[in-house]
C-alpha cells in the first residue's frame, strides 16, 4: 500500500471573528489582516446582536463599533465574559474617558481605541490579538484612577505594546512622550523577563 493511502486527512480549523457594525474601513481592514480561508468574519448591527451571537458560539476575536461609548462596550464585554470567559475583544469607542479605559483593562479587554485612531495601529493590535496563547493574565489593574494607576503585567514585548497603547488612551501622550513610555515599558518588561529566566 502506498504512502498516500496512509496519510490521515485532518480538518482545517477556521477561526471566527465578530465585528459589530458595518463600517467599510473596519471591514476592509479585517479582510486584510485576517488571513482569508483561516478566518470567518460575521457582522452584526449592534451590541445586543453581538451578545446574542456570542452566546450562540465562541468567537476568537470581537471588534466593537465606533458609534457606541466605551462604557457600553465594557458592559458588553462583562456580559460576554459570563458565557465566553476567554474572548478577545477590542473596543472601538466613539467616545470614552480615562476611567473607561481603566475599566476596560480591569475587565480584560484586549485593547481600547477612541476616536480619532490610526488604522495602522488598529491593524497591529488585531494581529497581536490573533497570535499566541491565552492572554487573560497579561495585564491586571491593582489600583487605578486617571491620575495614578498601578498595574501588574506579564513580561513580554506584546504585553508591553498593549500596555503602552492603553496608557496612551488614558493620557493622550504626545509622540515624544509615547516613544519614551514605549521604550521604558519594553525595557522593563524585557529586563524582568531576563531576570525571571535566570532564576
Amino acid at each position: 500500500m502506498g504512502s498516500a493511502a496512509n496519510t490521515e486527512m485532518r480538518p482545517f480549523t477556521v477561526k471566527n471573528a465578530l465585528v459589530v457594525g458595518a463600517d467599510p474601513q473596519i471591514q476592509t481592514l479585517l479582510s486584510q489582516v485576517l488571513e482569508p480561508g483561516s478566518w470567518a468574519v460575521l457582522s452584526v448591527p449592534d451590541n445586543r446582536a453581538a451578545l446574542a451571537a456570542a452566546r450562540g458560539r465562541a468567537f476568537d476575536l470581537i471588534v466593537t463599533i465606533e458609534k457606541t461609548s466605551g462604557r457600553e462596550d465594557i458592559d458588553l464585554l462583562r456580559q460576554i465574559r459570563r458565557v465566553r470567559p476567554h474572548t478577545r475583544l477590542i473596543i472601538l469607542a466613539g467616545e470614552g474617558t480615562p476611567s473607561d479605559v481603566i475599566a476596560s483593562i480591569r475587565e480584560r479587554a484586549f485593547s481600547y481605541f477612541s476616536k480619532p485612531f490610526s488604522l495602522d495601529t488598529l491593524a497591529e493590535m488585531i494581529r497581536l490579538a490573533t497570535e499566541g496563547p491565552c492572554w487573560d493574565d497579561g495585564i491586571e489593574v491593582v489600583s487605578g484612577t486617571p491620575e495614578l494607576i498601578r498595574i501588574l503585567a506579564r513580561c513580554d514585548v506584546k504585553t508591553a505594546d498593549r500596555l503602552v497603547h492603553f496608557l496612551n488612551e488614558i493620557a493622550e501622550l504626545s509622540d515624544p512622550e509615547r516613544n519614551q513610555v514605549a521604550t521604558a515599558s519594553r525595557e522593563m518588561h524585557l529586563n524582568a523577563n531576563r531576570a525571571w529566566r535566570t532564576t
